[in-house]
C-alpha cells in the first residue's frame, strides 16, 4: 500500500429523467460572471497523521458537458463552479 494518495477526486453531479430539464449545478449560475456561482473553499490535503496542507495547483477537470457547467482553475486553494439549469 502507498504511503500516499497517488489520487483523489471531488466534485458535483446533477441528474434528469430524459423527458424532463436538468436541475441547476451548484448555484445555477456559471463561474466567472458577477460572482454569484457556487465555490469550493479552502480545499486541503489532509494526512494520515492529521496535518493538512493547501491544494494550491490547479488539477485536471472532467466535464460532462462543457455547454452547460463549468469550473473555474484552483488558485489559491479555491475554485468556483456551476451551471444553469435546463440545460441539453
Amino acid at each position: 500500500m502507498a504511503k500516499k494518495a497517488n489520487q483523489f477526486s471531488f466534485g458535483g453531479f446533477v441528474f434528469a429523467e430524459r423527458a424532463l430539464p436538468t436541475p441547476p449545478l451548484g448555484s445555477g449560475v456559471l463561474p466567472g460572471g458577477k460572482g454569484r456561482a457556487a465555490s469550493f473553499t479552502d480545499l486541503r490535503l489532509i494526512e494520515r497523521d492529521g496535518r493538512s496542507s493547501p491544494i494550491m495547483k490547479d488539477l485536471p477537470t472532467v466535464i460532462s458537458n462543457n455547454k452547460c457547467y463549468s469550473i473555474t482553475p484552483i488558485v489559491n486553494s479555491g475554485c468556483f463552479y456551476g451551471g444553469p439549469r435546463g440545460c441539453v
